[in-house]
């Protein structure tokens, strides 16, 4: 082996020591690098909690001086005439509101129930053979003036149930009652209606 064998073997096992001797430092060095971190994480922790702990403490005590000085004003308010008259009239004001809504909501609710009934069921043997025949014949004398292509009768609009009868044949019968003059669907249109 010559000396520059020799040479280089002695390089690399320096190396190799000043390699291992750097690892252990930074190592060592991160070791308490964490350690530092870890001590001051605990101590802002400890901070955090101690002005957490101050503010809830503080606003404890506004929530009860603001507690107690509404509850005084509030005892003046209840003394004072003036005050009481005014909560006296909103109170009525705001009951008559609610109570004409109420009414309101009332007829509102008769209303409806009112344009949606549709004169009760009856019987098909109730139609006599006169009645088809005088809904037929208005039919045959009011051929094309009737409007059948929208929901515009309603039982209300006639006099008698032999018109309602004959628009309800003229718009198609059972098959299409648009106008939903016949509720039980046995043929015979506004059955509530004077014959």
């Amino acid at each position: 082996m010559n000396e520059g064998d020799k040479l280089g073997k002695v390089v690399k096992k320096g190396y190799g020591e000043i390699n291992r001797d750097v690892k252990k430092g930074y190592a060592k060095i991160d070791e308490k690098v964490k350690k530092g971190y870890a001590k001051i994480d605990e101590k802002v922790k400890k901070g955090y909690a101690k002005i957490d702990k101050e503010v809830k403490q503080g606003y404890k005590e506004i929530d009860k001086k603001v507690r107690q000085d509404s509850k005084q004003i509030g005892k003046k308010l209840k003394r004072n005439p003036e005050i009481k008259s005014r909560v006296r009239i909103r109170k009525w004001v705001w009951w008559a509101l609610a109570g004409l809504v109420f009414i309101g909501l009332i007829f509102l609710g008769i209303f409806i129930y009112n344009s949606l009934t549709i004169d009760g069921p009856y019987d098909v043997e109730q139609m006599t053979a006169e009645q088809q025949e005088e809904a037929n014949n208005l039919f045959i004398e009011n051929k094309g003036t009737f409007v059948c292509d929208s929901d515009i009768y309603n039982c209300g609009d006639f006099e008698n149930q032999s018109e309602a009868q004959g628009i309800f044949i003229e718009c198609g019968g059972p098959e299409n009652d648009i106008h939903r003059l016949d509720a039980d669907g046995n043929g015979i249109a506004c059955e509530g209606l004077p014959k």
